[in-house]
């Protein structure tokens, strides 16, 4: 249900981009380890506080739709950032190692992440 509401970002065609595919990276790749990661069965406990970390609601409502923005600004070793107004999910453009390190750190988001101003 979680995966069917999220947007793949469009294919931009920056300079960036086109650098990092000539050297053989794509930029897409963290939003396919982002698909393995929530489709995992390990990773099925959280998707709730996934949710609420992007969204600041833990619950699918009718009309949700999770936006996925690749970011240069964000360095590969930097965890994934959310804008719960826009319910939007910011992701370094830098492929991470691997789907399970991407796990690993959205785990650490799902457990540690603070909900609104004053946290749960």
């Amino acid at each position: 249900m979680v995966i069917s509401r999220i947007k793949r970002p469009f294919a931009y065609d920056s300079k960036r981009s086109k650098a990092l595919k000539r050297r053989g990276i794509s930029i897409e790749a963290n939003v396919e380890f982002l698909f393995m990661v929530l489709r995992s069965e390990q990773f099925q406990p959280y998707l709730g506080r996934f949710l609420k970390f992007v969204t600041a609601c833990g619950v699918c409502t009718r009309d949700l739709e999770i936006t996925i923005e690749l970011s240069q600004e964000l360095k590969r070793t930097s965890y994934p950032e959310a804008r719960t107004c826009f319910s939007t999910l910011v992701m370094p453009d830098m492929p991470y190692e691997s789907a399970e390190e991407l796990a690993r750190i959205l785990v650490f988001l799902a457990e540690n992440a603070l909900v609104g101003f004053g946290g749960e």
